[in-house]
């Protein structure tokens, strides 16, 4: 009734025959756990007047797919049925049975610990913005559907527990940020066969933090220059295969991704640029093509290049392109990328002596 103010810590915990439920616009608190594992529940209407919310308080419900907010509300708000604080830099719950992949806002500098805890209909690509900088405790623990996460370099901690149980997991991807990986973070990822690591000093770590992963067929990749490093370190050691990222695919180091493009030092490493045509690269010199008559990056219409390729105001010179010898395209086009496919973006680049003949 109205006259209700609060709803105490664990008053419908484990209700798994609760359907629906309403929360009267008199109530200022939910406690913690309030409504775990209330398997029946679908949406839930947070009114105006609630204030404060428990920690797990709408966790483990995994019929839940919306969590509502009302506008007036002085505290929380909510978007496409995701829980957040009122001016949404903190995302306080996400509802388990809520299907799909998902890109948190921009907006979001906090994911509360827990905000994800087994929610079995999260599947799919998760992508944390930049303005993220930890991960906290049980964050996604249990999300089983999740096949990616893309984590910013803006991170610099992984709790405890924080992707344990993410068995549909196959590969992550470590940015060079991240000084604290805590217990279990990674337990249980079964599905796991690779990690990259992209700090060239190898984390301290507990021999719990990747229990029942299979570490012994599993490959590590790291940077170029600390394969010894991590050879060394306790639990990293263990991995059965420790490759440089450098040394994989041709370049000076990075991985290709937005957070850690393809490093380029010299001719050979440019011209592999073809062979990766959605990747991101940057260039970490001038590189000076005397003596090479360049092919163009990319020579066919039907599949341009559509990666990222920053220059960082280096020189590419002396690029020479001779009309007379036969590309492999339907038709020729020059230039240092022949053919750039809408999303590509080449920026800071300058060309040196460069002609067509």
């Amino acid at each position: 009734g109205n006259n209700v103010t609060s709803i105490g810590s664990y008053a419908f915990r484990g209700c798994s025959g609760l359907t629906s439920v309403e929360i009267p616009n008199s109530v200022t608190s939910i406690g913690d756990e309030a409504f775990y594992q209330c398997r029946g529940l679908t949406i839930v209407e947070i009114p105006n007047s609630v204030t404060s919310i428990g920690s797990l308080a709408f966790s483990r419900c995994s019929g839940l797919t919306s969590i509502n907010v009302g506008s007036g509300n002085s505290r929380y708000s909510s978007e496409d049925g995701v829980l957040y604080s009122k001016i949404k830099d903190t995302l306080v719950a996400y509802p388990a049975g809520k299907t799909g992949a998902f890109t948190i806002p921009n907006s979001v500098t906090n994911i509360g610990m827990y905000a994800f805890l087994a929610c079995s209909g999260l599947t799919g690509s998760l992508i944390i913005p930049n303005s993220v900088t930890s991960i906290e405790r049980s964050t996604f623990n249990e999300c089983s559907g999740l096949t990616s996460v893309e984590i910013p370099n803006s991170v610099t901690s992984i709790g405890i527990y924080a992707f344990r149980y993410c068995s549909g997991l196959t590969s992550i991807e470590i940015p060079n940020s991240v000084t604290s990986i805590g217990e279990s973070a990674f337990a249980y990822c079964s599905g796991l066969t690779s990690v990259t690591n992209l700090n060239p000093v190898p984390q301290t770590i507990t021999s719990n933090v990747f229990t029942n992963v299979s570490l012994s067929s599993d490959t590590l990749y790291v940077p170029a220059g600390s394969l010894a490093a991590y050879q060394a370190a306790d639990v990293w050691k263990e991995f059965g295969t420790i490759l440089e990222i450098g040394a994989i695919d041709g370049f000076a180091g990075g991985t290709g991704a937005p957070s850690s493009p393809y490093l380029i030092s010299n001719a050979a490493q440019l011209n592999n640029v073809r062979n990766f045509k959605d990747a991101c690269f940057e260039l970490t010199a001038d590189i000076d093509l005397a003596g090479q008559h360049w092919v163009p990056i990319i020579d066919d219409q039907n599949d341009p290049f559509v990666g990222r390729f920053d220059g960082k105001d280096h020189l590419i010179k002396n690029l020479v392109i001779d009309t007379t010898v036969e590309l492999a395209g339907a038709e020729s086009y020059w230039g240092l990328f022949g053919v750039v496919g809408g999303g590509a973006e080449i920026t800071n680049v300058h060309i040196f002596g460069g002609y067509v003949r």
